[in-house]
Formats: C-alpha cells, structure tokens, sequence
C-alpha cells in the first residue's frame, strides 16, 4: 500500500512520487482498497467532524446568527487565508508570462528587421527575456500543481466534516415535525433517504465552493486594476470597446446564470420527487411485485423522471450558452481592441502588439467572467445553504433552540431502587391523528354511515392527555426496533459484548435458538434490510431478543404456544430474565398476562381510553372493575389460564392453551420434535465457514480493465446516429473557424504577406495580396461570427443529444430494477440501488454527452494546431511525437489506475448510502439503545473509506497533470528557444508572428495532448456510471409463457390444487417447503397455521409465483406455470400482506394506479369495506393524497385498503397473511368476518394464515405447517 502523502520526503511529497506504488499495482492487478494510501492524520474524517461539530455546537449555544457558516470558518480560517495568499501570487506570476513573452517577441522582430547588427543591450534583455519565461513556465507549473494540492486536502476536510456533521444531526439530534397523519410507519424514512441523499450529495458541495468564491472576491479589484493597467499601457484607449463588449457579454451570461440558479431549486426538488418515488418503489417491491404494480409505478418514477430532466435541459442551457459565449469572447473581445486600433487610432498590426494582447484578453475577461458565476454560485449556494441548514434543524438568524424533553431519565451510572422512578411522566400530553376532539365534531349522520368495523377502528387514534405515571425501578430502560442488515446475532448484540451465557440465555427465552438450528448458518445467518428475509415472528421475536423493556404489541405476530413459552422466560417470577428490570409493553390484546401471577409482584396495568389512564393496578385488581379491554383476559383466566398463586410461572408446567373454537388447536409437538433433530445434526466447522454459508449480501459487481465497447455502442445508439453526426459537423465548424482567425491574425500582421499560409489561398480571390485593414478586419469579423455560431451549435447539440441519452438509458435501467426477482434484492439493498439511480444517474445527466464533444474537439483542436505549427515550425512537429510517447508511457499507468478507483469510489458511495439508510430507518431504534456514538463511527470510517478513494482520484490526477506537463514542457521551451537560436545561426530566421503563434500554439496542442489523455480516461470514469446502470438494465432471461389468459378468466371455476410443490429458495439451501399436496374448493376458507419460521410465508410466496418451485399449483383449471407471473398475480391471485403499505400519491392510485377501473367500482369497493364514510367525509374524494395528511389511515384502515385492492381483481384465490395480527380483539373478527364475506361473494379461495386461536371459528379448515411440511 502507498503511503501517506504527510508520511513521504518533500520530493516525494511535491512529484507525487509517494503514489508509484499505486499506480504500478494498477497495470498489474485490479486494485482494491487495501492499496489505497491511507489519508494524512490532518484529514482523518472522524477529527476533522469532532471539530466542526464542536464549533458549530458553540455557534448555537452562543446564539449567532449562521452558525454552519461561522462554525467552517472558524475550523478552517489558517489553512483558508493560506490558499488567498498562494492564489494571489498565482496571478501576479501569470500576469507576468505575457509581459516576457512580449520582450520575447521583441528580441525576434529585431533580428527579422532591416537592422542588421543587434546592441549588447539587446541581446542581453532578449537573451534574460527568453530564459526567465523559461523558467518561470517551468515554476509555474510545479506551483500550480502544488497549489490544486493544497486546494484539494482543503475541500477534503471540509467536504467530511460537513457530510459526517449533517448525518450526525440526522441520527442524534434532528427534530423532524410531526407529523400527525403518519400513513405507514415508514413514512418519514421514505421521506428522509432520498433527501439525504441529495443533501450529502448536491447540497454539502456548493457550501464548500462557495468558500473559494467569497476568496477570489477579495482578489477581484487586483485582477481587474492590473489586467487594465498593462493592456491600456500597450494599446491605450482601444481597450475600452473591448471592455465593453466584456460587459455586455457578461450582462447576458450573467442572466443566464442567475436564471440557472433560480431553476436549482427546481430541479433539485424534481430530484427529490424522482428519487423519493424510486426509494418508495424500492423499498415496497415485494408489495408492487406481489400487486403487480410494477409498471404503474415505474410510469409514475418516468413521469417524474421527465420533469427532473425538463429541469435539467432548461439548466443546461442557462449553463451551455454563457460557455459557449466565453469560449468565443476573446476572438470578440480582440475583434473590437484590433477595430479601434487600426481604424480610430490608425495604428499598425504587430506581432509583439498583437500577440501579448490577445493573451492580456484573457487577464481582462476573467476578473469580469467571473461577476456571473458568483451570482450563479451565490444563488446555487443559497438552495443548498437553505436546505442544508433545514434538514440539520439550523436556524440562520440565530441558534438551533434545543428541545425540552417532557420526560426525565436517570443519568447513566445513577443506581435506581425500588422506590425510585426510572421514568416519570408528569402532566405530558402526546397527541397523534385525528385528535380527540376533531372525532367529536363529526356529524352523526356521518358516523352512522360508518360501519361498526371502520368506527372501531377510526376509535382508536387517539392522544394523550394529562398523563401522570412512575416507571419504577430497573436496571435499563431500551427498545425493540428494527431489523437492520447484518448477522442475526449483530442485531440481537448490537454493539453490545458477546456474553456466551447470557446470550444463549436470550435465545433459549425468546424460541430463537430452534430457529437458529434451522438455518443454514445459525446466528452468523445474515438478514436482508428491514428482516425482510425472516418471519413476521422471527422478526418480532429478534425484536425481543435485542431489547426486550419497552416492547410495543410484541406478541401479537407469535403463535400461542411461542408467546407463551417466551412471556414465561421473560416475565415470570423467579426465574424470569427481565424479572428485575423495568419493563413498559403496550398490547391491544394482553390474553398473556394469564400465565403470569396477577396479584403479586411489581406487576401493573394501566388502562387507557380516549388518552386518558383510567384504571393503574394489579392485573386482579384491575380484571374486578370489568374493563371491556381486558375481556379476553378474563375469559382466559376463568378457563384455568392464569391464577393468582403464581402457578403460571417459570419453572412450573406449561399451560396448555384452550381452543377458541371446535377445530382443534393446531399447534403440537410435531413442530418442535422436527425441529429439534434438525439443532441435532447442524454442526459448523466454524464462525468463519459459517458466516460464509450464511452469507446473504452479494459484494457490489465492478467490471475490470478497459469500459467495454458495448457500453460506448450503448451510449451513442443512445443518443442517436442523426444526432452524433450533426454534433461532429458542429465541432468541426468550431475547429475550422478557430484556426482560420489565428492563421488570418497571421497574416494580417506579417510584413511579407506572400510568405504567409493563407495567400495560396487567396490568390484566386484577390490579384494582390489584401492590405487595406478595413477590408482585413470585415474578414476577420466573419471569420469570428462563424466560430461564435458553431461554438452555439456545438453546445446546442450536446444538450439535446445528452437529455435523450439519459432519458433512454435511466428507463431501461428502471425497468431491469423493478423487473428483479425477491432474491435479487434480499442480497442487494436498497441504499446500494439507490445510489446508482443517484449518483450514477447525476454523472450521467451532466457530464457524458458534453465529454464526447471535448474529446471530439481535441482531436480536432491538435489538428489544426498541428498544421498551424508544420507551417511555422516543422521541427516542433517532429518532436511531437516523442512528446506524446512520453505522455502516453504515464498515461497507461494512469487509465489503468483512475479506472479502478472510480469503480471502488461508486461502491463505496453505495456503502456510504447503505448506511444511511438503515441508520435513518432505524434511528428510533438507535436513539433508544443509546447507540447513536457506535451507529456514527461506524458510518464516519465508511464515510472516510469514501474519501480515500475521493483523494485519490484527485491525487492520481494531479500525478499524471504534473508529468505530462513537464514532458510537454520540453515542446513549449524548445520553441521559446527559437529566438535564441536564430541568434546563433541555427535556423533560418521567420517573423516575430509565426514565431509567436509557434510558441502559443506548442503551449496550446501540448495541453491538447494532456486534455485528450485526460478526458478519455475521465469519459471512462462516467461512463462506467452508464456500465453500472446496464448492468441493472440487463435482467435475467425467462422462458416465455406458453399461454395467455382468455378475457373471460372471471367465469373459470374456482378453487387451486397443489402437487408436490417444493420451494428451494437458493441452492445449496434445505427446502423451505416440501411436498406440498393441498386442494382447495370454490369459497373455502382454509387456515394456514403452524409455527413461525415453519413455510406459511413461503406457501403463499409460490402461489403467487414470487420464489422458484418445483411441482404444480392449479387455479381454475390453469396451471400457473404457464402464464407469466404478472398475469397471474395480477387477475387470478390476491394477497392482503401482513404489513399493509400504503403508497405516496392519491387514494385512486393506491387502489387503482392502471386505471382500469371506473369511480363507482372504486367506491363499491370502500363501501364494501367500510371505508367509505372516512374517505369521503370532509371533502375527501377519490384524489386525496395519501401523503399530505388530508387522509389519515389507522393500521386496520389501511389494512381494510389493501384488501379493497386486491377485492376490486375479483381474484379466484385471495391471500390473507395475518391481516389481523396487530388489531384489538373486538377490531380483529369484525375485520376478518367483513373480508371473509367479501371474497367469497367473488367465489375466491381464502388462505389464511394466522395464529390467533380465536379467528379459526371464521374458517372452514386448517392447514398445519411444521418444518416446511404439510402435517394436518
């Protein structure tokens, strides 16, 4: 590995030498990141955050107005007046090559002159002239080398603290406002990933540029001052038509520029609207996939797609057509100096005028260049600045107020006892949805539309008010959150120290270990994000195993005999593990209390209604007063369930549990005697083989070596054949106008025009060579107008060609994305989908297109520079090639190398995202385990992995730029040489023209050359993005359905037969499901029970065609096999998920995104359901958006939503996967009994999958699952 750039001698340090090992390793291998240096301690992402956050902590607290602003400068003050002073003598250094090459220039008019014998004098300043431009061009270019450098460690550091300060606020102290109309409980995550995304990457980088802007303000009077002083000291008041033709042209870009930064705003929000359809796309395609609604959503990701690029195109021409002006401003500017010189001052064109001028020009144009960039990158600026401060909570007027939390908690290390409260809430009001109140004011005609499902349902939004409660003592206060991805035992530690006892413990109490023993690798097993690979038991029993004291419902996905056996090893006296914490479990159905002692211990319960406490005691005590919540406890402990001696606890024989109807219970020993023998045999030969088999993630794809030709034919196809060819004529145009003002220049200010290139050509027009300087100036303007219409043209095109391109290649990326199947994306998550669909995506919207032409036009460019100096100096052009040889030995080594960085910079990205994403969607969770300080170190060393790779592709680059310019330099000094050697004889004398066009043009295809080499390996860093993005485009190939289904499929007969159906999810795996042989009739509702992790999910999974198996599954006399997976998920089977997902957007689309059906069907479908007395009420219509808090959903609402989905297919079979898992008992039958009755009237097969004993009176039959078999 290269070391350290702080760690390496100074001549190490200034050539970069400190990188050779790097780019060796490049040419002989693929890199990996272990070859990357490791940043300077002075870099360290971690110390340079800690010290921005600290300032920026003290900004607040002291209460300044713009405190991010102060808190950067503040940091970085040294390091930044540092920069200015190097920049400015940078300029004085390079106002002073042009007033040398004038001396220059000098030295040769004399001796190609009627003078024949030069004075000591002259020769002596020609001869310092010539060597101090030498050596200063030689200076100049390790200086500004250096200087990048220093610039380049600058943005690092700034550019990590910023990143790693805006995701700590994000995680640990961001206040986000609430939102009371939560329509799923991911909603603010789906809202926070993309627009973190766009903060860390868009946002965070015009705050650092706007550093150097507010720099190079301060160095404005000096350049403008000086650059006036020394071109009004060569061509007088001639400079200021000049000066006006910059202002104008200035005035326009300036337009033009503010324009751009005004459409930012816009753009940017189009970005976040795009990339927020595609996070919620993503994160919800097991859903879409299961509803088959892939394609309205991926129409609806395209229709904002189309907006963000509308945004972009009117952006790209406010940027392209001021470059477009300024690439042709100093041919204009120099138009107008040269027009008033010769025609008002009557002066005559010479090469040591003209010359220095043209390259003063530039020295004048910059200073006033930059007037519409800084109000560009000001107004820039000012979005980012605005929506940085906003997504940190910042406030610039003054300081972030800090939230007053309204409740206490003890200090870590405080020991708490009996009568000590470790919580205490005091006088707290807690308010969500419609509040108490807002219920009330509804009319009662409205109330009694509603059916008695929706009121139970619409009952329980509620808040809390006035409530005065003692949590008393305990050891720890935590929660059980999320699912994040990582090993099954990382998240039961998370970040806690592996105690082998106590750990095993954990699991024996929570029934994970007979889980554990099922899977391939145990607890080393890894999960996909949010446990999308685990049970909804595996997952709330996970949940438990992590936390377990401050638990929401966490029974309610568990089968009985489960959540009896772990509430027993939990809770029961003595033995029970938290007996002697704290512990807070809120439950709408606490049926588990029974096997517990309800009238001794510290064991309490509080009753809440309409927010308020209305009963706080024993469980006894509390069942007396006959509260209605508490009914099923009731039943259960007058069943013999429960007692009040105790007998329901650990150590005592477990309670059997009673059957809530006349089918049988249908959990026995079967399940755990199966499962036992498969713990027998599983042995591991190690945690590292074990983690290897039970690897899930897939090491993010990056290609090797050169970027394919299919991905350049990809691109080009892309942006079309008519178009290319029309860009390349454009670019010609503006090669061939440009050298065409250079070689008229030429000839205009040569003394023996017959010598010059351009008479040979003129000679059929004039019978004279042309002299009169009206007649040569009108020439040269039309030669200047046809550049300036290319220069137009050529950018006109670009853009065109590059909004197409991107257009086409996001589209078939998308649709390869959402096509992948359930596997994919288990192995594949979200943050590393999203991050090609971000930053791949941001390159190729920007840079590609615009690439191809600059490469284009270099090719062009060393042409007609070439020929330029085969006429002047044919010499030069014989070394050239030596030169470009040079070049191109470090530029292999540097292609092989800038490659492969580029690649692990993407993949990093990704990771850096990834762990956004799950930090923001479990950051309650992290909040609550106290381990925010663990989750933000491990995303600060991702982030500084990220950076590294950032550095080095700045560092490499700057290695090959310094020496290529040093092998090039030997052009441009030989040619600076000329003069001297025509001193002493060894060429032939030329005019002080061709010899000052030789020495501009050596300057100019030497930089021609490096630009080539540099802009082609910097066209295949963005093309790989375009690499990336076909790699999702390009989904797997499929075996085409045999048959379509007939348009009258509703008439077919009901029912599905299941034939030795067995379920493999990868290979190498043991079946999840085998030989499956069921038959269901026309009506029947079967209930699918069994223990949790036992293949229920993956039952219903292959019915719906999502997971690959072997056998038959039948529907109607139609083998599903046969039919493409979407028709069959689209017409014949439906699926009510456990988890309902509403989508952002209106309530016609999440009930009907294609559009198929007409309002009145959407309406008989709520109506049918119960819901549309709240749909409707206050305004509400089929258009109200599901997002903006117009329509608040409860969980049973929102279930009964997906079910009206799936009831509006009229599907022949209808999935219901524990719909009612998270409903109060009286909600949960009158649900069931409401979509039982529904489907049957479509004559469709039920499925029910559920554990709760007291729904199976609702069914017809039962279906006992164990160990992936059917055994009942």
């Amino acid at each position: 590995m290269s070391q350290p750039c702080d760690k390496a001698t100074w001549l190490s340090f200034s050539t970069y030498s400190w990188l050779n090992p790097l780019v060796e390793t490049g040419v002989q291998r693929q890199i990996n990141v272990a070859d990357i240096p490791e940043l300077a301690e002075s870099e360290d992402t971690t110390a340079n955050a800690k010290t921005l956050i600290v300032n920026l902590d003290a900004e607040e607290q002291e209460g300044n107005s713009h405190p991010l602003i102060r808190a950067v400068v503040v940091t970085y003050w040294k390091q930044l007046l540092l920069w200015e002073f190097l920049a400015l003598a940078s300029y004085f250094m390079g106002l002073l090559s042009p007033l040398l090459l004038q001396q220059v220039l000098i030295f040769q008019e004399a001796q190609t002159g009627k003078v024949t014998h030069l004075s000591t004098q002259q020769v002596e300043m020609g001869m310092a002239a010539v060597w101090t431009y030498i050596a200063l061009g030689l200076f100049l270019i390790i200086y500004h080398s250096q200087q990048s450098f220093f610039q380049a460690r600058l943005n690092l550091r700034i550019g990590s603290a910023l990143r790693a300060c805006v995701f700590q606020r994000c995680i640990k102290e961001r206040e986000q406002a609430a939102n009371s109309t939560a329509v799923n409980s991911n909603a603010e995550s789906q809202e926070s990933t993309p627009t973190v995304y766009n903060v860390i990457s868009f946002d965070v980088g015009p705050n650092i540029d706007i550093i150097w802007i507010v720099l190079a303000v301060w160095l404005f009077p000096i350049q403008l001052f000086s650059a006036l002083a020394v071109l009004f000291s060569q061509v007088k008041w001639a400079v200021v038509p000049g000066l006006a033709v910059v202002i104008i042209a200035k005035i326009i870009c300036m337009v033009l520029l503010v324009n751009d930064g005004y459409l930012r705003h816009t753009q940017l929000k189009a970005k976040d609207e795009r990339l927020g359809r595609c996070s919620e796309s993503f994160n919800g395609i097991r859903t879409l996939q299961m509803l088959a609604w892939t394609q309205p959503h991926l129409d609806s990701i395209m229709v904002a797609r189309s907006e963000e690029l509308r945004a972009q195109r009117l952006r790209l021409w406010m940027q392209k057509m001021p470059a477009a002006i300024d690439y042709s401003l100093s041919t204009l500017v120099s138009l107008a100096i040269f027009a008033y010189y010769v025609l008002h001052e009557g002066k005559t064109m010479k090469a040591s005028v003209v010359l220095p001028v043209i390259s003063l020009v530039t020295s004048l144009v910059g200073p006033f260049g930059q007037f519409p960039t800084w109000a560009n990158q000001y107004l820039i600026w000012r979005s980012a600045y605005i929506r940085v401060n906003a997504y940190m909570g910042l406030h610039s007027s003054g300081g972030r107020p800090r939230p007053q939390p309204g409740f206490e908690i003890l200090p870590g290390g405080q020991a708490a006892t009996a009568a000590t409260p470790i919580v205490s809430l005091r006088t707290c009001t807690l308010t969500w949805g419609p509040t108490a109140e807002a219920d009330d004011n509804d009319g009662d005609g409205e109330a009694a539309e509603r059916s008695e499902t929706s009121r139970l349902i619409a009952d329980r939004q509620f808040s809390l008010k006035d409530i005065d409660l003692d949590i008393n003592a305990g050891e720890h206060s935590s929660f059980a959150g999320s699912q994040a991805i990582g090993t099954v035992r990382s998240n039961i530690l998370f970040g806690l120290e592996y105690d082998a006892g106590l750990y095993a413990q954990v699991l024996k109490a929570c029934s994970l270990d007979t889980d554990l023993a099922s899977m391939i690798a145990g607890d080393l097993s890894e999960v996909a994000q949010g446990g999308a690979t685990l049970s909804g038991g595996q997952r709330a029993r996970l949940g438990l195993a992590r936390a377990a004291v401050l638990l929401d419902d966490p029974f309610c996905a568990l089968d009985r005999r489960v959540a009896t056996e772990i509430c027993q090893a939990l809770f029961a006296p003595p033995a029970g593990l938290l007996v002697g914490c704290a512990v807070v479990v809120a439950a709408a159905d606490p049926w588990w209390l029974s096997c517990l002692p309800l009238d001794g211990g510290n064991l309490k319960v509080a009753i809440l209604r309409e927010g308020q406490i209305l009963a706080l005691d024993t469980p006894k005590k509390v069942l007396e007063q006959g509260f209605d919540e508490l009914q099923k406890l009731s039943m259960e402990v007058s069943r013999g369930m429960g007692s009040g001696d105790g007998t329901g606890s650990a150590g005592m024989a477990m309670p059997m549990l009673a059957a809530a109807s006349s089918v049988s219970n249908p959990q026995d020993d079967e399940v755990e005697e199966a499962a036992a023998s498969e713990a027998a045999t599983q042995t591991l030969p190690g945690e590292a083989e074990a983690k290897k088999k039970g690897g899930l993630l897939v090491q993010e794809h990056r290609e090797e070596g050169y970027v394919k030709g299919n991905t350049y034919l990809a691109y080009f196809w892309a942006v079309g054949p008519a178009m290319l060819t029309i860009l390349c004529v454009s670019l010609t145009s503006i090669m061939v106008f440009q050298n065409l003002c250079t070689l008229w220049i030429t000839y205009w200010t040569s003394e023996d025009k017959t010598s010059t290139f351009m008479w040979p050509w003129l000679k059929p027009f004039y019978k004279s060579p042309p002299e009169d300087p009206r007649q040569l100036l009108v020439i040269y303007a039309c030669l200047a107008a046809g550049f300036t219409a290319s220069n137009v043209a050529g950018h006109s095109l670009e853009i065109l060609g590059g909004v197409r391109a991107a257009h086409s290649l996001f589209g078939e990326a998308l649709l390869g994305t959402l096509s992948r199947p359930f596997r994919w994306w288990d192995s594949n998550p979200t943050g590393r989908v999203l991050n090609r669909f971000s930053e791949d995506v941001e390159v190729m919207d920007l840079a590609v297109t615009n690439i191809l032409g600059v490469i284009f036009g270099a090719v062009l460019y060393f042409v007609g520079h070439a020929l330029v100096l085969a006429i002047s100096n044919p010499v030069t052009l014989a070394l050239l090639p030596f030169v470009a040889y040079g070049m191109e030995t470090y530029a292999v080594y540097y292609r092989s190398t800038i490659r492969e960085i580029q690649r692990m910079y993407l993949v990093s990205m990704s990771t850096v995202y990834q762990d956004m994403v799950e930090a923001i969607i479990g950051k309650v969770t992290i909040r609550a385990f106290g381990s925010s300080r663990q989750v933000l170190c491990s995303n600060a060393e991702a982030l500084d992995t990220f950076q590294r790779m950032s550095f080095a592709k700045t560092c490499v680059g700057l290695w090959i730029g310094l020496r290529m310019s040093l092998i090039g330099y030997t052009l441009s000094a030989y040619t600076s040489l000329q003069p001297v050697m025509t001193y002493f004889g060894l060429v032939s004398a030329q005019s002080a023209a061709i010899v000052g066009f030789s020495i501009s043009y050596s300057h100019g295809i030497i930089s021609i050359i490096q630009q080539f080499i540099t802009n082609y390996s910097e066209l295949e860093m963005q093309l790989i993005s375009i690499e990336r993005l076909r790699e999702y485009a390009v989904v797997e190939a499929v075996q085409p359905p045999a048959l379509t289904l007939e348009h009258a499929w509703r008439e077919l007969p009901g029912g599905m037969v299941m034939k030795d159906v067995e379920v493999v999810y990868r290979f190498g795996l043991p079946p999840a499901l085998t030989g499956v042989n069921l038959r269901f009739t026309e009506g029947q509702v079967a209930a699918i029970m069994g223990r949790t992790g036992a293949g229920k999910t993956s039952l219903l999974l292959s019915v719906l065609q999502l997971v690959p198996y072997t056998g038959e599954i039948i529907v109607g006399g139609r083998c599903l096999a046969h039919f493409a997976p979407e028709v069959v998920r689209a017409n014949l089977v439906g699926v009510v998920p456990q988890q309902p997902l509403i989508f952002s957007g209106s309530l016609r689309t999440n009930l009907d995104p294609l559009g198929h059906r007409s309002d009145d069907e959407l309406w008989r479908a709520l109506e049918a359901m119960g819901l549309r007395g709240v749909c409707a009420s206050d305004g509400k219509d089929l258009n109200s958006s599901c997002g903006d808090g117009k329509l608040a959903l409860s969980q049973g609402q929102q279930q009964l939503l997906c079910a009206a989905r799936v009831l509006l297919r009229s599907p022949r079979v209808a999935l219901l996967d524990e719909v009612t898992a998270s409903l109060p008992p009286e909600v949960a039958m009158s649900t069931l009994t409401t979509l039982l009755s529904r489907f049957k009237d479509t004559r469709a097969s039920i499925l029910l999958v559920t554990h709760q004993e007291e729904l199976l009176s609702a069914c017809d039959r039962v279906v006992r699952v164990s160990a992936g078999r059917i055994i009942g």
